[in-house]
């Protein structure tokens, strides 16, 4: 059991609704001056299975499996503008929200 915060929770509730890749965007609350960033960070988003991928530096790390980099392909491809795109272990992040869902 993974102890979550609400604004995890919502973050990886996005995440599911836009099929695992979504714009950093997608995780900002509030209106301008009192903007906060939802998504986990560092270590965190690690075990919650979230990566950032950005369109220059094509997952360097290890951290990035085939089938996220499929997914940011595809995500980059349909938004050709944006540089830098969230992706999110599908498995993990089912899980995680099942687990939260049976509470």
């Amino acid at each position: 059991m993974i102890n979550l915060t609400v604004a995890e929770e919502r973050a990886l509730r996005i995440l599911a609704a836009c099929d695992f890749a979504a714009s950093p965007s997608e995780f900002e609350e509030g209106s301008r001056r009192w903007r906060k960033y939802i998504l986990p960070r560092g270590d965190r988003a690690v075990a919650l299975g979230v990566s950032t991928a950005n369109r220059d530096i094509v997952f360097r790390g290890p951290k990035i499996n085939a089938a996220s980099r499929k997914r940011a392909d595809k995500y980059f491809a349909s938004h050709p503008r944006r540089c830098v795109c969230v992706t999110g272990d599908p498995r993990k992040i089912n899980a995680i929200l099942k687990q939260v869902d049976e509470l």
